[in-house]
């Protein structure tokens, strides 16, 4: 892979950072079904955005370039699963620019812990991530 390149965004990302971009009222529609609400409100007011749109625009800021990937020294873990349709992949090409120790977990729906960031099996990525603390950090 070329490390000179930006890390590609997974598609659902891309496209609603396109959206977020031009003005379009129809993210700030994503708070109007309780679902929605759930997901979205609680990162919004960390945020401190007001509007669907606003947040999506602030969490451009946080893109990373390989030159800032590539500087990180301290041991990653590094999970994804088989069904994320937000972020599958992105894992893979985060590690793909790391240059220090790291540990990469494909969970799957089989094991209970499918959609974005394993929100179904939230115990069993929590557990996951425990048994990687306990190894790396040892009797600290």
């Amino acid at each position: 892979m070329n490390k000179n390149k930006t890390p590609k965004l997974s598609a659902g990302l891309n496209i609603a950072m396109k959206i977020a971009t031009q003005d379009y009222e129809q993210f700030d529609k994503l708070t109007e079904t309780i679902d929605g609400r759930l997901k979205i409100l609680p990162r919004m007011a960390a945020h401190g955005a007001k509007t669907v749109r606003e947040f999506l625009l602030q969490t451009m800021d946080y893109r990373t370039g390989p030159e800032l990937l590539g500087q990180i020294r301290c041991p990653c873990l590094i999970c994804d699963n088989e069904s994320d349709v937000i972020a599958s992949g992105q894992g893979e090409l985060l590690a793909k620019y790391l240059n220090c120790p790291y540990e990469f977990v494909k969970l799957t729906i089989a094991e209970g812990a499918g959609g974005h960031c394993q929100t179904t099996g939230k115990q069993i990525s929590f557990q996951r991530a425990f048994d990687w603390l306990d190894e790396v950090l040892g009797n600290v």
